[in-house]
């Protein structure tokens, strides 16, 4: 949504202000994934592949093995299982990672934020927005022919992420004592300030003669970001608040460009 209001109070001066407002938010985005996982039921008890995962057993295999590295091998429950892949390992101690313990750090900590972020806004999103533009031209005298303008735009602050919850009860499963890694704390947002930028400009329009024809000539000067200073923003968090990913911002911007009309 977005609104504009124009006022001139003279011929030769121009003035626009504009708002917006802009809202999107997750809706039914992970509907195939989660309808596969858990099928008709819930994580807990469902008939999803889930639910098929945990409940997949070799009575026949009850047996902890010892490989020929001396790594252990375990084939009783799948869910539990180790000792044969990347995924689930072992030592010569027992399971350093299992089926379970990969799905819920991995799969289950980010399946989690998606299906808690339902509803709520997109990460990155400036709600609010405005604008005010205006420009000048002097008409006659000495300055004929030269204006004179600036732009100021304002966006308002955004959540890009969020504090992790360090509330041991609440960490990735198997345990509470297994902290692999701990879910978003979606009541503790981490934002980016709001933002303000100026440009300027002045030009100059003239006529004259060219290649016999008689043309007109404008010459501008603009000045982008006009006070910014530029280097790298934070833009996505750590569960601790620390930055994790910037990106590159451009300092001020001079660019002169002059055009031609027949």
């Amino acid at each position: 949504m977005e609104g504009s209001l124009i006022y001139n109070p003279l011929r030769n001066w121009n003035i626009k202000v504009t708002v917006g407002q802009q809202i999107s938010t997750y809706n039914k985005a992970i509907g195939e994934i989660t309808a596969w996982l858990y099928g008709t039921g819930t994580a807990a008890s469902g008939n999803g592949r889930l639910n098929f995962w945990q409940n997949l057993a070799a009575p026949d295999l009850p047996t902890v093995y010892t490989r020929s590295n001396g790594n252990k091998l375990y084939l009783g429950s799948f869910w539990n299982s180790y000792g044969y892949t990347g995924d689930a390992n072992s030592n010569t101690t027992g399971a350093t990672s299992t089926p379970q313990s990969t799905y819920y750090g991995i799969v289950d900590s980010q399946l989690y934020q998606l299906i808690t972020l339902q509803g709520t806004k997109s990460p990155s999103e400036r709600e609010w927005s405005s604008s005010l533009i205006s420009n000048y031209s002097f008409q006659e005298g000495k300055l004929k022919g030269l204006a004179v303008g600036g732009s100021l735009r304002w966006a308002s602050n955004a959540v890009v992420s969020y504090y992790g919850d360090l509330n041991p009860a609440k960490f990735t499963h198997p345990s509470p004592t297994q902290n692999l890694i701990s879910y978003p704390d979606l009541t503790k947002p981490i934002t980016v300030p709001a933002t303000t930028n100026v440009d300027l400009w002045v030009s100059y329009t003239t006529r004259g003669d060219l290649f016999g024809k008689n043309i007109r000539a404008k010459f501008q000067l603009n000045v982008r970001d006009a006070t910014e200073k530029g280097g790298l923003r934070p833009i996505i968090f750590n569960a601790d608040g620390s930055p994790a990913q910037y990106r590159i911002v451009d300092p001020r911007t001079w660019f002169f460009t002059t055009t031609f009309d027949l």
